[in-house]
This record gives structure tokens, sequence and C-alpha cells, in this order.
């Protein structure tokens, strides 16, 4: 089957949409199927239409759905669409509306979506791999890593500020891979690193360089307020690192309502708090780590792969 999966992020982007569609293109190959990404739907026939993203890919589906009108349309909705756009935007709801299948990427989503459309939603939990080998952990410090754009959504600064609240004792040292989404955020984070011993802005990273940072750390701090489906908590949960995540809907769903390294949005004393506890006492920590890896399944690649087999075999509700 020729799928054609269109996503606004560009070639060479490490954006979450990018990652995605890359990684299903990869699944979909592996089950005989000839994907390809693009940015816009382009004039090759294809046999099914993935868009990534209701309002920005929305001229692509009113288009496919012009030209070919039997053909089917998968949409996957973002955060962005889920908890920013849904209730407001146009596109997002003629997207919604032509869509003859809906993806999201955890289950409190559902919850967002009218009743109407939830018959023909599929949820698929982005997967991710255990890495490969042993990296050491830094024996100086308490490494904690943030991974994020920096975007006001994902307040990428959080733990940063955090970490001033610690005693004077703590080796606790946040780095934050990421690239300066909003100009603003990233002068914040030049100034935090000059002023904050304990706080490193690393940058973008590759995916490779990345994963060895997540490997070498204690805990994962996930600070966004709201998100449509990190899959960086997917490659936490590979990885086997310890999350302290906000409590939004997106990370309740992945990790589970009683999973014990929650904080709320923004509250700089209880995620300090959380580190402090992960730091010192090793029982915690342990328990995190036990409660991260129970969710291993979920995020197989191997689960992925059926969830997409699926999704092919079942294009329409």
């Amino acid at each position: 089957m020729k799928i054609q999966i269109v996503t606004p992020s560009p070639r060479g982007s490490r954006g979450g949409n990018r990652v995605t569609a890359l990684r299903w293109a990869s699944q979909w190959r592996s089950l005989g199927h000839k994907p390809r990404v693009r940015e816009k739907i382009d004039g090759e026939s294809c046999d099914v239409l993935v868009a990534l993203h209701a309002r920005k890919s929305s001229a692509a589906i009113t288009a496919s759905r012009r030209d070919a009108p039997s053909r089917p349309i998968i949409l996957v909705l973002t955060g962005t669409d889920i908890y920013e756009d849904l209730g407001s935007s146009k596109e997002v709801l003629r997207s919604l509306d032509l869509a003859d299948r809906i993806v999201v990427l955890q289950d409190a989503a559902l919850d967002e979506l009218p009743k109407a459309l939830r018959a023909k939603t599929a949820v698929i939990w982005q997967s991710a791999r255990a890495p490969k080998g042993n990296v050491q952990l830094d024996k100086q410090h308490f490494a904690v890593l943030v991974i994020a754009h920096l975007r006001p959504i994902k307040d990428p600064l959080l733990a940063a500020r955090a970490a001033r609240r610690l005693p004077a004792s703590s080796t606790v040292r946040v780095q934050l891979v990421g690239r300066a989404m909003d100009p603003d955020l990233g002068d914040e984070a030049r100034q935090e690193e000059a002023c904050n011993p304990r706080f490193v802005w690393l940058g973008p990273k590759r995916y490779a360089e990345t994963q060895a940072l997540l490997q070498a750390s204690r805990v994962l701090v996930l600070s966004s307020y709201n998100e449509g489906g990190p899959a960086v908590i997917s490659e936490a949960v590979a990885a086997g690192v310890p999350i302290l995540s906000t409590r939004m809907p997106a990370s309740l769903a992945l990790l589970g309502e009683a999973y014990t390294g929650f904080f709320e949005c923004g509250d700089e004393a209880a995620l300090a708090a959380l580190m402090e506890r992960s730091e010192t006492e090793p029982e915690f920590l342990a328990s995190l780590h036990e409660q991260t890896i129970s969710r291993r399944e979920l995020v197989s690649p191997e689960t992925e792969r059926m969830s997409l087999r699926r999704l092919l075999a079942h294009r329409k509700p």
C-alpha cells in the first residue's frame, strides 16, 4: 500500500511531529508498505493519506478529499490541536469532519473530543526502543535532564529555577536539551545559565546524543503545561529513567494516576521537593524506577506496530 504522510515539520526538524512521521514510516515499511513523508500533499498517487496536525495540515486534507474523494484520510491529532485549537479553529473542525479515522497519542485525549467523533478514533501510544549499551552515570552530580524545545507551553526553565531552592549540600545539575523556538526564552536560558551553577543549556542535540544524555541521567523532568502525547515519556520509560512530570492529562494517561512523581504545573517548590527526595532517598528513586519500567510494554515498538497494522486494516469505522 502506498501511504503519503503529511507533517508540517520540515525535513531535518527534530520536532515531535516529524519524529512521529518518520517512525511510523519505518514501522509501515517493515510491514511491507510504501510510505513517504512530505510537508504537503504532492501529485503522486497514494492509497491513503496520513496527516499530522489538524490545523496545519488542513489544506492537504481538504485537497485530498476534493481530488480523490474515495481515498481514506487518517488524521493524527497533536497537543496543539487537542488542547488549544479544538474549540476555536474552523480548520481543525473541518479536518476532523473529513477524516475517516482519527488518532490520538494517549487515552485522556479522547475526553476532549466530541462524542460523535470517538467511534472513529484510535489511541496509539508513541513507542521507543530500549537503548543499547551501558553509560556511566555522572558520579560528581545528580544529573537531571529536561528535553524540550524552548516554548512557553513547555515551561523549560522550571527545573533550573527549582534547583535554586535545593540545599547547599545538593549535587543536582540540570541539563536542558532543546532549540530556542521562543527568542525570549532563549535569552532567559542564557541568563539562567550565567547565574545558576546548577544549570546548563546544551541547545539542540542529535537523537543519539540526546539518548546518551538520557541514559546518563538520574531523572527526567517533564514540565509542560500540556502535550498531546509526549514521546519523551516513552523514551524515558524505555531507558528506565524515572520521570518527574507535571500532572497534565497526557502524563496521567501514560504513567497512571497513581504514579508518585507528579507535581502541579508551574510549581517550583513541589518540583524542588521531588528532586531533593530523588537525590536523597534511594527508596523513593527506586520506587519511581519500578513504576516507570512497569509501562514498558505499552511503549514497545511491537505494540505500536500492531496498532498501525490495525489502523490501515480498519481505515473506516
